[in-house]
């Protein structure tokens, strides 16, 4: 289970999920630009993205 799912269920707090390194937000780009390359629903990964800042 990921943790979004985790935390829409309240079963952990809300915490901001921080990305401080260019590669890290690239790669966050890359999955979401090429969602043939997951699994991920289309939702799930817009909320995922939602996580991040």
């Amino acid at each position: 289970m990921d943790s979004a799912k985790i935390q829409k269920e309240d079963r952990i707090s809300k915490i901001p999920y921080i990305i401080d390194a260019s590669m890290g937000i690239n790669a966050l780009n890359i999955f979401s630009t090429n969602k043939k390359w997951h699994k991920l629903p289309l939702g799930e990964c817009a909320e995922m993205s939602k996580m991040f800042s």
